[in-house]
């Protein structure tokens, strides 16, 4: 009886360690969760988390590092700020670990451009190995923002893209939501991906366009507001997370600025994202609806 209880107290013991040192980013004992390389994507499994949770939504972008404003193709060699955010209304889990990776469009196995920890709003990030893969990731529980009655869970990290003929890169990220207990009961993770092509063309001038997006949350309308733009005519389309467009609406830039209003009132509380069309230029702006 006594070798019995002292086995159970040993198994014990080494399953609070394994979901205890998770806590800290599953690449240290050789977990790729982001879905690229063929791995599970999610936190779901022996010795982890929960299986995916659909409310929470994940999404990805890319954005330039001295506008801040998203892109939707990259230059090649050129260092941007990769973004991971989640979004809630219905959880309450107040603190949240992430993985990101990035790889060929085309062979997911194979690693496009280089990782970088850092960024301005998780400066507790590493990345590691896993394989041939580079990880970026929490190395301690980060906090969630309290919005509206849910959750904003917002991190990033740096990414150099890949030399000139690597063509499109796809990014994976997973958010894994939880309670702080140390009891994975309480976890909810889910996962997402986005890729973005190569750019053809070096010289955009909307390029240099920083776009903004204020109050952010955002109750009964959001305003898009941008220097350094051409003058002319520019078209705004505005996708839920499911990538349905909910709302359309022109605008004029002049003066080499924007600034215009969207009437959010009726939409659900959630994840957006503001798509600004200029030519042959786009940019995508995260917003969140409280």
């Amino acid at each position: 009886m006594k070798k019995k209880n002292l086995l159970l107290t040993i198994i014990a013991g080494f399953s609070a360690f394994v979901i205890s040192s998770y806590s800290a980013g599953p690449a240290g004992m050789g977990a790729n969760r982001t879905g690229s390389n063929g791995t599970t994507a999610g936190c779901d499994g022996a010795g982890c988390h929960a299986a995916n949770n659909t409310a929470l939504t994940v999404n990805i972008s890319v954005a330039d590092t001295s506008t801040t404003a998203p892109i939707t193709s990259y230059v090649p060699g050129k260092k941007y700020t990769l973004r991971i955010l989640g979004g809630t209304t219905s959880l309450t889990q107040s603190q949240f670990g992430f993985q990101v990776s990035a790889v060929r469009a085309s062979n997911t196995s194979t690693q496009a451009g280089t990782i970088t920890a850092g960024g301005s709003s998780t400066p507790n990030t590493t990345v590691k190995n896993v394989g041939s893969i580079q990880i970026g990731e929490h190395t301690a529980p980060l906090a969630g923002t309290s919005v509206g009655g849910g959750w904003v869970y917002d991190a990033d990290v740096y990414w150099t893209a890949p030399p000139a003929g690597s063509g499109a890169v796809k990014f994976y990220a997973v958010i894994n939501a939880v309670n702080g207990t140390g009891n994975s009961s309480g976890d909810a993770p889910n996962a997402g991906s986005i890729t973005i092509g190569e750019s053809t063309s070096v010289s955009n001038v909307d390029n240099a366009a920083s776009f903004k997006a204020f109050p952010n949350p955002a109750i009964n309308s959001v305003n898009i507001t941008a220097e350094g733009i051409s003058n002319g005519a520019l078209s705004m389309n505005v996708y839920d997370v499911r990538g349905k467009v909910i709302a359309t609406q022109t605008a004029n830039a002049a003066n080499s600025s924007l600034n215009t209003s969207i009437d959010c009132s009726k939409w659900a509380t959630g994840m957006y994202y503001v798509q600004i069309i200029k030519e042959s230029s786009s940019s995508i702006i995260p917003v969140v609806k409280q």
